[in-house]
């Protein structure tokens, strides 16, 4: 799950449980809605905006997985051989090495 999914909801709960009594107590004092939520409820969401920049510097080191990750592989190139070149006996029982059936003379 991505940052972004994660404070989204992270925010809507936190917000759907501030109690209503304080919100009422801000609408009392003569607050609009920016007023509550500006002077009443995003005070008290310290703590949530602390844990998510954490939770969101932790996410940013942390490899993703997924195409962006593999496309960040190198590339190998083509297998090796695993024979060395100085063991002709070896390169003509080794499958990898020894030539295919099309390039051999038929009888």
């Amino acid at each position: 799950m991505n940052t972004f999914t994660t404070s989204r909801r992270a925010f809507r709960n936190f917000y759907l449980k501030f109690p209503q009594e304080i919100e009422e107590a801000g609408r009392l004092d003569g607050l609009g809605h920016l007023g509550v939520y500006w002077r009443v409820a995003l005070p008290n969401s310290g703590a949530m905006l602390a844990s998510l920049g954490a939770l969101s510097f932790l996410e940013a080191g942390t490899p993703s997985s997924g195409r962006s990750s593999s496309a960040r592989t190198p590339s190998r190139g083509p297998p090796r051989s695993r024979c060395p070149p100085s063991s002709p006996r070896r390169r003509s029982t080794c499958r990898r090495c020894s030539p295919g059936p099309s390039s051999r003379s038929s009888r």
